[in-house]
């Protein structure tokens, strides 16, 4: 299954190894930075090779952008971006489940209307780009 945190920017601090709400008490992994609940998520298999990826650059998930600039924020769990995990974890499926999940019916034009677009042009594309996720 693919599963992760909401596309849109409306998602909490959670952890992205078990889902559990982090506002307050959380760690942030060891390897790339991301923020989980405990040390236990950091070898999540949700987390394991999303973490492969992240660890090129623990920052640019942090980072905030605004007209394709990025800012440096705190490592924080309200400073995640979020809205890029599902699409990082979709990005890393074997081609088997990749086919799966491109068989299901995409919404584009409902995305558009709701701008799930937009966020993906203005928010996920640009954290992606600093990161090489396959060969």
């Amino acid at each position: 299954a693919l599963v992760g945190p909401n596309i849109d920017s409306s998602s909490k601090p959670i952890c992205v190894g078990c889902f559990k709400s982090i506002e307050k008490v959380f760690i942030n992994c060891s390897k790339c930075s991301l923020t989980l609940c405990s040390k236990e998520c950091e070898q999540s298999p949700l987390h394991v090779d999303e973490c492969r990826i992240l660890a090129q650059n623990p920052d640019a998930i942090f980072c905030k952008y605004k007209n394709g600039a990025p800012s440096k924020r705190k490592k924080l769990p309200k400073n995640v971006n979020y809205q890029m995990i599902l699409v990082l974890r979709g990005l890393l499926l074997n081609d088997q489940k990749m086919d799966s999940v491109l068989a299901l019916q995409s919404h584009v034009e409902e995305r558009e209307q709701m701008g799930k677009t937009k966020i993906v042009d203005e928010t996920i594309l640009p954290i992606l780009q600093h990161y090489k996720v396959k060969d």
